[in-house]
């Protein structure tokens, strides 16, 4: 949520029209609820607790390139 938040505020700093950054939160939601709908079917297939430290890698991979932008 975090990201989410920083995004939008990054964003609205940047001079973005407000569509940009209501488009931005939309898909967030709607990948959310896309999410939470795949999240029963996962549970019966992977353990919760692996399911869990999958999810945290793959959020911890998804933020690397971060460490190599600057602006």
């Amino acid at each position: 949520m975090a990201s989410i938040t920083g995004a939008q505020i990054m964003l609205a700093a940047r001079g973005t029209s407000a569509v940009m950054i209501g488009l931005l939160g939309t898909t967030m939601g709607v990948s959310t609820l896309v999410g939470s709908l795949l999240a029963n079917k996962l549970v019966d297939i992977i353990p919760t607790g692996m399911l869990i430290a999958d999810t945290l890698v793959l959020f911890v991979v998804s933020q690397v390139p971060l460490l190599f932008v600057q602006s």
